[in-house]
């Protein structure tokens, strides 16, 4: 958001880190930080609801993976730098243009994994996710040995989303960057808990997510509100997640 982002000779989108930033690699000595994450709780009681109703109504089947894929995919549009790759230099880092929001979703079946990247995820509805995301998801099933040798990573900017609350009933996680991301996305399971909301005593379905990102690209104003953005979205899916669909 606040940031200036320039193009190089070859038409990628970069910031260019000020010498603060730098400063910071300067004193650690390092070309990455030790990772930096926030956990942050989010209410799915009503993406839920839509979730049942878009499958009753249209007959379609959109999974929660989907929904979060799209909450992140328009907040990204604000801080692009997120979805950011240390690509060719220290100091420069690619960024997505406005309407190439690129995401990786690793999808697991027992011991293997296979690639799911989606391109373009903030210009596409969200039934157009859900459709695409599932029919890639059944493909991986279908053929797992061969995806999991197959995972190739374009050198261009993307978000990694990994819902590794499908496996199993968890609620919080820990990891470090890998790569030259500047940060993932883990989503953890969503679970009943008791919380206060409209100065009442409610069961709702809250669901942790956690943000890892590289100390040296961003400090933590920039994670937080693209968090708290991506949590407005998620809880009120039925203003923001159904925006762009086709009537």
């Amino acid at each position: 958001m606040r940031r200036k982002y320039d193009v190089d000779e070859k038409g990628r989108r970069y910031h260019q880190l000020d010498d603060f930033m730098l400063a910071l690699r300067n004193v650690t000595h390092c070309e990455r930080s030790y990772s930096c994450s926030i956990t942050v709780p989010i209410d799915m009681t009503e993406a839920l609801v839509l979730k049942e109703k878009m499958k009753e109504d249209k007959n379609k089947r959109v999974t929660i993976t989907a929904m979060i894929a799209k909450a992140a995919a328009i907040a990204l549009e604000d801080f692009p730098i997120l979805a950011g790759r240390w690509i060719d230099r220290i100091d420069r880092i690619y960024c997505p243009k406005k309407r190439e929001i690129e995401l990786f979703c690793p999808v697991q079946v027992g011991d293997f994994a296979g690639s799911t990247f989606m391109e373009n995820v903030n210009m596409k509805s969200l039934i157009e996710i859900a459709e695409e995301l599932n029919e890639r998801v059944e493909k991986i099933k279908a053929n797992v040995a061969v995806n999991a040798e197959a995972q190739i990573f374009p050198m261009k900017p993307f978000f990694a989303i990994s819902n590794v609350g499908t496996i199993g009933c968890v609620e919080s996680c820990n990891a470090q960057l890998t790569g030259d991301v500047v940060s993932e996305l883990a989503v953890c399971s969503i679970i009943d808990k008791v919380v206060v909301k409209d100065n009442r005593v409610k069961i709702r379905k809250i669901m942790n997510c956690v943000l890892i990102w590289d100390h040296h690209a961003v400090l933590a104003n920039t994670p937080i509100e693209f968090m708290m953005k991506m949590k407005k979205y998620l809880e009120e899916p039925g203003s923001y997640l159904m925006q762009k669909e086709k009537k």
